[in-house]
């Protein structure tokens, strides 16, 4: 039987999150055949590095699928482009609520760089990055209020697959 919508459940994954150096804490994944599944992506912690001058407070953590496609294998590594562009949530910010949107560095703003995943063959661990370039704040008529510019990288890396 073919999984022509693309929907068929693979595995299920828990690992953590990293926003710069930082850890974001924990999160699940679950990997279907034409992209991955996250739980909750961490922007409250994205968004205090990003701004960390800034107060962000009351931050929705939401979760996203990533579409993926497949752009190389080797002997011990699967290597997928992510078709992610932004992660949006409501917040907070120096006593103001924003619609934030997280915009990721894609081909069109760099052309070498781009969210990208790395599934090892051997530890069966993905270890996932997303190179992020600003963050624009919009007001509840959703006008864009600001645009603050970053080159903060998150990443989720797996530690262990579910049963």
């Amino acid at each position: 039987m073919s999984d022509v919508d693309g929907t068929a459940v693979v595995a299920s994954y828990e690992g953590h999150w990293q926003v710069g150096t930082h850890n974001a804490g924990d999160g699940d994944m679950t990997v279907y055949t034409t992209g991955f599944s996250f739980d909750a992506v961490p922007m409250g912690a994205m968004l205090r590095m990003i701004m960390p001058h800034r107060k962000v407070e009351n931050v929705a953590n939401v979760g996203y699928v990533v579409p993926f496609e497949n752009i190389g294998y080797s002997q011990h590594a699967v290597y997928m482009r992510l078709s992610a562009s932004s992660w949006e949530a409501e917040a907070t910010i120096d006593g103001t609520k924003y619609r934030t949107v997280v915009c990721m560095v894609t081909p069109a703003v760099h052309p070498s760089v781009s969210p990208s995943a790395t599934y090892s063959k051997i530890s069966g661990v993905y270890n996932m990055a997303f190179p992020l370039h600003k963050v624009e704040l919009y007001d509840a008529d959703g006008h864009l209020q600001e645009t603050v510019n970053t080159n903060l990288q998150v990443a989720f890396v797996t530690t262990s697959k579910k049963k």
